[in-house]
This record gives C-alpha cells, structure tokens and sequence, in this order.
C-alpha cells in the first residue's frame, strides 16, 4: 500500500514538472518571437507609428499602381527602424526552464523517495530482528522450565527408587533367622560331621509337590530352625551348627545326597536365591 502511494505521488510530480516545463517553453518561444518581430528589417513590416508607410509597403508588395519606389519604401522602413532602436526595447525574459534542471528536480525526488523506502526498510529489518529475539528469549526461558521439570522428575523418581530399595532391605533383615544373630558356638564340645552341600526349599509344590507342609517327623517347619538330611549320617532330632548359618534341628528328610543339607525358607524366591552353597557342619554336644 505505501509503495503504490509512493508510486502514484512520483508519476504526479513528473506530470506537474513536464506541465510547467512545456508551459514555460511555450510561453519563451512567443517572447523571442515577438522580440524578432520588433527587430525585424523587413520592408514590408507595418507600424503603429507610421501606417502609412505600412500600407505603402504593402501595396508595393503586392504590385498596386499607387506604390511607391522600392528605394523610398527602403528608406523609409530605415529610418522606422532608427526611431525604434532610439525606443528602449522589450525587455528579454530573465529566466529560462531547461531540460536539464527538469532532470536534476525528478532526480532529488527520486534520491528522496529511495531514501525513503530505505528507511522504512531498515525499520522493518529493525522490527523483525527484535521480534525474533524475543522468541528466541521465550523459546530459551520454556527449554529452562522443561529441563528443570525433567530434572526434579527425575530426582523423584531416583528418591522413590532408593526409598523402595531401603524398604527391601529392611524387609531382607527382619526374614533373616533369629538363629543366625546369636552368637556362633565354640568348637570346644562339639562334633565335626565333615563338610556339606547346602542347598534351600520351601513348603511350595515346586519343592515339595504333593506334600502337605509337615515335615517328615510330623512338625511344622520353621525358617531358621528347620533342616531336611538324610537320616543315617544325621538322625531326626540332630541339632547341627552349620558354620556361618547358625543352628539347626534335623526335622525333614528327602531324596538327595547323604552329604547334602537342605535348609528350610518360608519363601520360595529366598530358597531360590540361596542356590548351592557349601559348609563345615558340627553336631552340638
């Protein structure tokens, strides 16, 4: 919209100076014409001073039978022409529209317009770079907020992670056998059996099958006291220290080896998790 205005007041401008220049051309010709006019020599030109002679040197002009001579016309027109020269002459215009200054007047109003639109370009340019630094700015201030909410989700969840993980352990200790906190026997007194196998089960179909969860001399086992063994190395009723577990009472039995021991867990992931294992076994006297 401003440029087609910009457009529409050039073509007016060139319009009014071509307008004045023509007018101004026009009107010098009919000065200078005039003035040739009032200089003339010609013989035949007419005078308001003189109309007489005018029309004398008409009719010679055209051949009428009253003209004078062509030598007393000529003289005559002579000395019409002293007398104006003695008469102050019409003054010359004194200034003169050319071409050029035409050219020089479009062209600052060009160099005008373009310093113009310059201008006004530069305080788009101006206006754009500051609305692009403000998006950057708002687009920097929410990638800050969305890392600082990453960070603190994260810090959660690593807080509830530790949290569940002290829980498991708390929950790890209190399973532990109240046995194995006592104090270790002394070897003093007590039979060295050899060294056993370990290994762990539960009262879970997986370890016992079909079994109703009474042991074998008719007892409800217990984590930390129970212990499966084969009755001819260990007779049912056996208390054992197994060294680093603590002490056992020998109250199941089963199908494995007679140097094996299976220790008693109320939890199938605890048995599963104790694997194979092996131990010096002592029988306490």
């Amino acid at each position: 919209m401003r440029e087609s205005y910009n457009t529409r007041f050039f073509q007016f401008f060139l319009v009014l100076v071509i307008t004045i220049v023509v007018s101004e051309t026009i009107l010098l010709n009919y000065k200078n014409e005039a003035y040739a006019r009032e200089s003339s020599d010609s013989q035949i030109s007419t005078s308001d001073s003189d109309p007489e002679i005018g029309q004398v040197a008409l009719e010679s002009a055209l051949g009428s039978p009253k003209a004078l001579p062509a030598q007393t016309v000529a003289m005559k027109a002579v000395t019409l022409r002293d007398q104006k020269n003695t008469q102050p002459s019409l003054p010359r215009p004194s200034h003169t529209v050319s071409l050029a200054d035409v050219q020089a007047s479009a062209n600052k109003a060009q160099e005008a317009l373009k310093e113009k639109k310059a201008a006004e370009e530069a305080a788009e340019k101006e206006r754009l770079a500051k609305e692009q630094e403000e998006a950057d700015r708002l687009a920097a201030e929410q990638a800050a907020r969305e890392e600082e909410a990453r960070l603190a989700a994260e810090a959660q969840q690593a807080s509830e992670e530790e949290e569940a993980t002290a829980q498991e352990e708390a929950a790890a200790v209190e399973e532990e056998p109240e046995e194995a906190a006592q104090e270790e026997p002394s070897d003093n007194g007590n039979q060295f059996v050899g060294t056993f196998r370990l290994t762990a089960y539960c009262p879970c179909s997986i370890c016992c099958g079909s079994n109703t969860g009474i042991t074998a001399t008719g007892t409800v086992p217990v984590q930390g006291r129970t212990i499966a063994a084969d009755p001819s190395v260990l007779p049912y009723g056996t208390v054992v220290y197994i060294e680093g577990y603590g002490t056992f009472t020998v109250e199941d039995t089963g199908a494995f080896a007679s140097s094996t021991i299976d220790i008693f867990f109320d939890s199938h992931s605890v048995a599963y998790d104790f694997g194979v294992q092996y131990a010096d076994v002592y029988i306490v006297g």
